[in-house]
């Protein structure tokens, strides 16, 4: 069994859009809250990351196809090491 360094959750967040209850911006401005938070922050992927996800929040033509981009990315960099899981389920 893989043991991960940290532990991110995004079900509630995917759920509420799901549902239509946020935006893909909303989604994206506390996913990037979340992060702030996990251990990795100031490392330097992490950060663009994080960066990206912002400027996504304030984006108001960004869609799911720009944040699932970034999602692709973050996935990356948190199986790299086993630094985070991202929960979805």
């Amino acid at each position: 069994m893989i043991k991960w360094q940290s532990i991110v959750q995004l079900r509630d967040l995917h759920t509420a859009h799901q549902a239509g209850t946020i935006s893909v911006q909303k989604v994206a401005r506390s996913l990037a809250a979340r992060l702030r938070r996990n251990k990795f922050s100031g490392e330097y992927e992490l950060e663009e990351i994080i960066e990206d996800l912002e400027s996504l929040a304030k984006d108001p033509k960004a869609d799911v196809y720009d944040y699932d981009c970034i999602l692709k990315n973050l996935y990356a960099f948190a199986d790299d090491g086993n630094r985070i899981w991202i929960r979805t389920l």
